[in-house]
């Protein structure tokens, strides 16, 4: 194939409006050829290059802004409203520079570690500034670092944000496992973009995406869209028990009772969604997750690591709980929040972070519902997680990140698992459960700051990420002892 730029027209073909039209890379290749015709060319003089010179020269903008040469289909680009985009980066709406005013200029931008389970700050960065880039630059390139998804929430935000962003990304680099794991939960086809690696992974086993919007409506560009909670968690308990039928020899599945904790609580989980992120109770959700087989010492089948991610938009969790329907829940959250609100005589504790805390515990909830514990569902998600991760392994127990608002609750170590009233840490799935995040496990302590903080960029919702290991020889174990 020749690759030789073709011989440039000549000069007088070459109107302003033609030049206008070319972009960066065609007005520099025409530029470079044009050169190459002068210097071969012995009987142009010097009063032709200057007048190429003035012609091929930068028109300018208004302020003196260099106009660019960028493809007409980003310059006839209109800022859209997104509330992820703005929440990021606070100053898009004033510094949003309009296309055809940005500087021809290139950025890269690296992402590491992205993960809301193991980085949440970081994590919020590298999305601050890719929402940054999207207001102020004219092409941008991402590469992505890690050499595996340790956390598919993060990819699902980025996800949500690409929808509404300028068409600025130029490319950028993604390791093959990752480009395994999107492609297997259908994110490449919601986000239209082209892997270089789509051959399907016999070590990866997908809950492909599937969205919700506000608007009751379902997304075409989707792998799965689906606008029913009721069929996603239906979904989900066959998509586990395809997981434990790889991960485990011989092959387990869930009980009945087990199945139906599964729907109950992923049921409740996508209808708090609808009912509580928007005051009409028509709010939208997004969920995907995946399992994959990845080396392990001593280990000939390797470790199974799950992970699922729900996201909400809308109110955050501290926003839905402030004003409960239920008298009773409201004096609990005053006399919470009387405890441990910052005063003349103590430092205290961030209302927003306290309230979130409240409001996982079950029976806290912003509406008074007779058929529900209350809550948000979250201690069901905590306490499955925890049975079906549960392992000898330190570095591979359950972890659940969740970011609301400017709240980050991190549910791990010692807090990985609610307890009952009586303070005994507890795997059930009926009955009052609660983690109040202190050693003494009492509402009269303030959370502990390593595992309940505030984060710089606020989330405008809800994200709940969980991620365990489901091991082959300990869920036997306990399969076998009769738990569902």
């Amino acid at each position: 194939m020749n690759n030789k730029s073709p011989w440039p027209k000549p000069l007088r073909k070459y109107s302003i409006e033609v030049i206008r039209s070319l972009d960066e890379h065609q007005y520099y290749a025409v530029i470079e050829m044009l050169r190459r015709r002068a210097k071969k060319n012995s009987q142009i003089g010097g009063k032709y290059k200057r007048h190429l010179r003035r012609k091929f020269s930068y028109p300018t903008g208004p302020k003196g802004r260099v106009r660019n040469y960028a493809p007409t289909e980003l310059l006839r680009w209109k800022k859209k409203d997104c509330d992820l985009l703005s929440s990021f980066y606070r100053e898009r709406d004033q510094n949003w520079i309009p296309i055809k005013l940005r500087k021809i200029r290139s950025k890269i931008h690296d992402v590491n570690n992205f993960s809301f389970i193991d980085n949440p700050h970081e994590t919020l960065d590298s999305l601050h500034r890719i929402s940054k880039l999207e207001a102020e630059e004219l092409e941008v390139r991402i590469d992505f670092k890690d050499k595996k998804i340790s956390d598919i929430g993060p990819y699902l935000v980025w996800g949500l944000m690409r929808k509404k962003m300028a068409p600025i990304s130029t490319g950028g680099s993604m390791d093959g496992a990752i480009q395994h794991v999107l492609n297997a939960v259908g994110l490449d086809q919601y986000l239209n973009i082209q892997l270089s690696e789509r051959i399907p992974s016999e070590d990866i086993w997908s809950f492909p995406f599937r969205e919700r919007s506000a608007e009751r409506s379902t997304n075409h560009n989707a792998a799965i869209s689906i606008p029913t909670f009721t069929k996603v968690a239906d979904d989900l308990v066959k998509t586990i028990d395809h997981w434990l039928s790889k991960a485990i020899t011989p092959p387990l599945a869930l009980a009945k009772t087990g199945r139906g904790h599964v729907t109950g609580l992923v049921g409740e989980v996508l209808n708090n969604a609808e009912r509580h992120s928007v005051p009409s109770r028509d709010g939208g959700w997004v969920v995907a997750g995946f399992m994959c087989r990845r080396e392990a010492e001593n280990k000939p089948q390797g470790d199974f690591i799950c992970n699922l991610t729900f996201i909400s938009r809308g109110m955050s969790i501290a926003e839905s709980i402030s004003a409960p329907e239920d008298t009773k829940t409201a004096e609990h959250l005053e006399r919470y929040l009387s405890l441990h609100m910052p005063s003349i005589f103590k430092k205290g504790v961030d209302p927003e972070l306290l309230k979130t805390v409240f409001a996982l515990q079950d029976g806290n909830s912003r509406l008074l519902n007779e058929d529900s514990i209350g809550g948000i569902g979250l201690m069901d998600i905590i306490s499955f997680t925890n049975i079906l991760g549960i392992t000898d392994n330190p570095d591979l127990r359950p972890r659940v990140t969740i970011l609301s608002g400017n709240a980050c609750i991190m549910l791990k170590d010692q807090y990985a698992a609610p307890y009952s009233p009586q303070g005994e840490e507890t795997f059930e799935i009926e009955g009052k459960r609660m983690q109040w995040f202190n050693h003494a496990k009492s509402l009269d302590i303030a959370p502990d700051p390593d595992y309940v903080f505030l984060t710089k960029f606020k989330f405008p919702g809800t994200v709940i990420t969980l991620r365990f290991c489901l091991d082959g020889e300990v869920l036997p174990k306990v399969a076998a002892n009769g738990n569902d």
